[in-house]
């Protein structure tokens, strides 16, 4: 490795030395257009606990039309992307993606929303990226993010797929600087929309009340005590009331 990749790699007193997450972001995309690359985004995640996958954090050097559709066509909820840099650890490219199959075919027809992804970035002049998850933990919760480098049409940057290392140490750096530096608190980033009454039942049901007890204790029906168990439970994303308390305490609804 010569030149501006051991430059690369070495120079990680600039993404240390940050102050702010603007300058940051600054860094990362100096270094990637440096390696050849025409353009670098960054998401930090919401962590798992908190329901719906969706992006917390977001920083991008491509063009503003490219992200604004991005998030108009809410191609997050669908991108294989976003899916596989957030349960797998390991660098790829969006071609390992088995749902981007087909891609060169012509566009007729209703595509597959994963194709219309591609499409989308295609139109931009990106055909292919290298994709590097990273993870850090804050708050006591695993926020998991990733980073993609977009190579240029029509050309691959041959040595992040030999020595993708140094690229993981240098995201991961990234990562966890953004995350500092932006002050966020994941504890509350996600509104939980529970009411007064149904924290109460939480806390109830954290210290191993059933509906019949609720009952009592908040002078209500036994039918609305199960009502409220209910709510909690979907509110919260959780398979059952023991998962729905586990939930509320680890993101600091409430407190036992």
């Amino acid at each position: 490795m010569t030149g501006r990749y051991r430059d690369f790699f070495s120079d990680t007193t600039d993404i240390l030395s940050a102050s702010t997450c603007i300058e940051l972001f600054k860094e990362l995309d100096q270094h990637a257009k440096d390696a050849g690359f025409a353009a670098v985004s960054y998401a930090a995640m919401r962590p798992p606990l908190q329901g719906q996958p969706g992006a917390i954090l977001f920083d991008s050097s491509s063009p503003t039309s490219f992200i604004e559709t991005y998030k108009q066509e809410d191609f997050i909820t669908c991108d294989p992307v976003v899916a596989r840099a957030v349960r797998s650890p390991l660098p790829f490219s969006w071609m390992d993606c088995p749902e981007f199959t087909g891609f060169d075919k012509p566009r007729r027809g209703r595509r597959p929303r994963a194709l219309t992804v591609l499409d989308h970035a295609s139109d931009f002049g990106y055909q292919e990226g290298h994709v590097v998850p990273c993870s850090t933990i804050v708050d006591g919760l695993t926020v998991p993010g990733f980073v993609t480098f977009f190579w240029p049409e029509g050309r691959i940057i041959r040595p992040v797929l030999e020595s993708p290392l140094w690229f993981r140490y240098l995201v991961q750096l990234f990562h966890e600087k953004y995350i500092s530096l932006s002050g966020i608190s994941f504890r509350t980033v996600a509104t939980v929309p529970l009411t007064d009454r149904e924290k109460q039942c939480l806390v109830w049901l954290a210290m191993g009340k059933n509906a019949s007890d609720l009952a009592t204790l908040m002078n209500i029906s036994e039918r609305t005590a199960e009502h409220y168990c209910q709510s909690v439970v979907t509110k919260l994303n959780a398979a059952n009331r023991v998962q729905a308390v586990a939930k509320a305490i680890l993101l600091g609804v409430i407190y036992v």
